[in-house]
């Protein structure tokens, strides 16, 4: 009985050891995944506004379309500041030079 329960305790200690470890990569990723969705964020607004002014290029659609821009740079200054993995420094300072 007491080598049935020491195995069990020991498939349940590689299980959980396992998901512990899976968890601790999923946890590190976390923040990239939060920044990218911040970013994508005010893109939205920003696309949309876009075609707003295409289609209407009134001086209202162009404060509004500025206004997404504005909005977005900021984001873009933000993620520079809080990404760690230089290769996506790289990318968000690209990203934010093309950001007239």
């Amino acid at each position: 009985m007491v080598a049935l329960l020491a195995r069990v305790a020991g498939i349940a200690d590689t299980a959980w050891g396992g998901a512990g470890q899976r968890l601790a990569k999923y946890s590190e990723s976390a923040p990239e995944i939060y920044l990218a969705a911040t970013l994508e964020s005010p893109m939205q607004p920003l696309k949309l506004r876009a075609n707003e002014f295409c289609t209407n290029g009134s001086a209202e659609r162009i404060a509004a379309f500025e206004a997404a821009q504005k909005e977005l740079v900021g984001e873009l200054d933000r993620a520079a500041k809080l990404v760690g993995e230089p290769a996506r420094a790289v990318e968000i300072a690209k990203a934010r030079a093309c950001s007239f």
